[in-house]
């Protein structure tokens, strides 16, 4: 698994060079997908799980999803099919556009290390099997 973070203050382009990298991602090989995660709160980060599960990775996800954390979707669902992606020779970007200054609720073991333990709550609570890349903007 790679994480690379980029930060920085307000308009110095981390969103726009992170929407360049997963272009040129995309563009190099057949067989990989980039996703966007909108980060900036666990309501828009839910959202984005949701869209990536059933409009790109077309998994039903039930209707009592709303109950959930962003993290237990993650768990359940998207960590899953980005498994069984990569067991079917997919390679994955998932990049996490604008973490905010931090998040609400209680905080988890991460397992990013540094300023980005904040999205903890949010992330997987296990990185382990996982071979793609993940990018994370914040202003932090």
């Amino acid at each position: 698994l790679r994480l690379v973070a980029l930060s920085g203050i307000a308009g110095v382009g981390k969103s726009t060079l992170a929407l360049w990298h997963a272009h040129m991602y995309i563009q190099a090989e057949p067989n990989r997908l980039a996703l966007w995660v909108r980060a900036e709160s666990e309501a828009s980060i839910k959202a984005s799980y949701l869209r990536i599960l059933e409009d790109v990775l077309e998994v039903h996800v039930p209707a009592d999803v709303d109950a959930l954390s962003a993290q237990q979707i993650a768990d359940r669902w998207l960590r899953r099919a980005l498994a069984k992606k990569q067991r079917a020779g997919v390679e994955w970007l998932l990049v996490f556009d604008n973490i905010p200054e931090a998040p609400t609720g209680p905080r988890t073991a991460s397992p990013i290390s540094g300023n980005l333990d904040l999205l903890a709550p949010w992330f997987f609570s296990d990185l382990g099997g996982l071979t793609g890349s993940i990018i994370f903007t914040s202003r932090r």
